[in-house]
């Protein structure tokens, strides 16, 4: 799965092969997820806080994005 995200200064991010993309409780707005990183083809873990992000897509229709907030 890719998900872009649209932050609130305008700019994007787009990460590929994300695995394990999911709400970290019990904090409210915290996502966590695995990735492959473009720049040396490792996999790798972000962590973002949604009070940053204005929004996000996924190239998964069945990926439930309710789920993230």
């Amino acid at each position: 799965m890719h998900i872009t995200m649209f932050l609130k200064d305008g700019k994007t991010l787009r990460f590929e092969r994300i695995t394990n993309l999911k709400k970290e409780f019990p904090f409210d707005n915290i996502i966590t997820f695995n990735y492959l990183s473009a720049s040396d083809g490792k996999q790798k873990r972000a962590l973002f806080n949604l009070k940053d992000i204005l929004g996000f897509s996924v190239d998964d229709v069945n990926f439930d994005v309710k789920s993230l907030y």
